[in-house]
């Protein structure tokens, strides 16, 4: 196949300062310069907040350096009852205060349990709020709140909302057990996005991160394709899908029980099937055990087992350390997006050297 050497055109002359005129035009009718993004700039590097799980850290961000869930966006966290989302959601907070952080949470659910939250998921009593309150209205209202005060302060801050699904607004709580739902109730939906739309808004150049965690819903597809549709669906309308940065999908695969077969934990798979940020449509498993949440080095394990990155002979593993694990992981999971750019580059021109060859 033949292959042609490529070549850089040459900038048209003043293509590059009539650009430059254009952003100063477009930046001065602005009310902040960062909402026009030069891309010659050296602008900031997007920085990430640990979610307690380095293995999902490290597939959402394709980096080696660092990982997590991306500041500044709204990340939506869905799946099955006993998948791991408020365990994961929870760790996340405590991930945001080890790097000198804040956590943020909203208890919709009413189950919050402080033990739990300080003796397994790490939380810090003195920097987490957990507001219990499942109206819509005043969730958002408090939250917007608390967005303007952390955004001012310039900290770091991890915000979750424990579920969206079990929200209600102020139209349907008023309403009593005999009245029907009327066309006009569903109008939460709207609400909702517009809620969501705004809070997306405030979000932009902060050090704060708004995780939704989101209930399954069985999919009732209709049509000739609904043979393909997905079983499962996330709740809360499509506003939070087209909104979020990151889109996570956990499924429970399997108990982890001690010697005497007692139930001591889950294995949860996560998919991104959203990631605004690196590769999409990945997955990796880690383990939640009951008294101590996740497990950063049996998961590090699953994924090199999954992968057949070693061979295991019998029940013994032989590992020099937990770095040299990390590097192997690392040297599987991260996809090198320059290499990728040439393999591409180099594909496309051998595909047009092809077909000039053919047109010969």
């Amino acid at each position: 196949m033949a292959k042609v050497a490529s070549k850089k055109k040459d900038k048209p002359s003043g293509i590059v300062a009539l650009q430059q005129a254009l952003i100063s035009k477009l930046r001065s009718k602005k009310k902040c310069a960062g909402d026009i993004i030069d891309l010659s700039d050296d602008a900031p590097d997007i920085d990430f907040i640990p979610t307690g799980c380095w293995i999902l850290d490290h597939t959402i961000s394709n980096r080696r350096d660092k990982g997590g869930f991306p500041e500044a966006r709204m990340i939506d966290v869905a799946g099955e009852f006993s998948s791991g989302k408020s365990v994961l959601t929870g760790t996340f907070v405590a991930g945001a205060q080890s790097v000198g952080g804040l956590g943020y949470i909203v208890d919709s659910e009413l189950s919050f349990d402080k033990n739990f939250g300080i003796k397994v998921l790490g939380l810090i009593a003195d920097q987490t709020i957990v507001h219990q309150e499942n109206t819509t209205e005043i969730v958002f209202s408090d939250m917007e709140d608390a967005i303007d005060f952390y955004k001012d302060s310039g900290v770091t801050a991890a915000m979750v909302v424990d579920s969206l699904a079990t929200l209600s607004s102020q139209d349907i709580k008023k309403k009593g057990i005999d009245d029907g739902i009327t066309a006009n109730s569903l109008s939460d939906a709207h609400k909702l996005g517009f809620l969501l739309k705004r809070m997306n808004e405030k979000l932009k150049q902060s050090k704060i991160c708004v995780v939704f965690v989101n209930q399954a819903r069985d999919n009732i597809a209709t049509g000739p394709a609904a043979w393909s549709a997905e079983k499962k669906r996330s709740s809360a309308g499509n506003a939070l899908k087209h909104l979020t940065s990151v889109a996570i999908w956990l499924k429970y695969i399997g108990r982890i029980t001690d010697s005497k077969k007692n139930v001591v934990g889950v294995w949860v798979e996560f998919i991104l099937k959203k990631n605004n940020v690196g590769p999409q449509f990945r997955k990796g498993w880690f383990p939640i055990y009951f008294n101590k949440g996740i497990d950063n080095c049996l998961a590090e394990l699953k994924y090199m087992e999954k992968r057949e990155l070693f061979k295991k002979t019998g029940q013994k593993i032989k590992f020099k350390n937990q770095e040299v694990i990390r590097n192997v992981i690392l040297d599987d999971l991260v996809v090198d997006v320059e290499v990728l750019a040439n393999v591409v580059h180099d594909v496309g021109e051998a595909i047009a050297a092809e077909s000039k060859d053919e047109k010969v």
